[in-house]
């Protein structure tokens, strides 16, 4: 993605909050995030980072005379999701499905992607087989 897309998604989320949108051009994006994603991780994250900024300039201004300008490094945002999610009384479930990984063919290895439901199926029937490891190992070996 691109930095208009960091802008997009904080003129979405500013305009949601019922911020003024005259500090939306207050709020410069620098760098480039560091989340390998198909989505727009980073630029989301970034804008969030945006969001909060002003919405902290916007309670600062209301004491303190006029807010500054809001700088977000993309590399920072995105690191901070990357561990900002600490569960209290749960646990993370894992990011990659049981039958998701690489198993070894009859003539070579093979990656099933199982972590969506819909692949996940597709994979068990052209298998025909249970959703269990060790039988889908069994089966993609032959």
């Amino acid at each position: 993605m691109t930095m208009q897309a960091s802008h997009d998604f904080l003129a979405a989320l500013w305009a949601g909050l019922g911020g003024p949108p005259n500090l939306l051009s207050s709020v410069e994006f620098r760098g480039s995030g560091v989340l390998p994603s198909v989505f727009a991780v980073e630029d989301f994250a970034s804008a969030a980072v945006g969001a909060a900024g002003l919405a902290i300039g916007e309670l600062l201004a209301a004491g303190a005379g006029p807010a500054n300008a809001v700088t977000v490094d993309r590399k920072l945002a995105s690191l901070w999701y990357i561990g900002s999610i600490q569960p209290v009384g749960w646990s993370m479930p894992s990011p990659w499905d049981p039958i998701a990984g690489d198993y070894q063919t009859a003539d070579g290895w093979i990656r099933l992607h199982t972590n969506a439901p819909h692949h996940r199926a597709a994979a068990l029937g052209v298998l025909g087989v249970s959703p269990e490891r060790d039988a889908v190992a069994r089966a993609v070996a032959n």
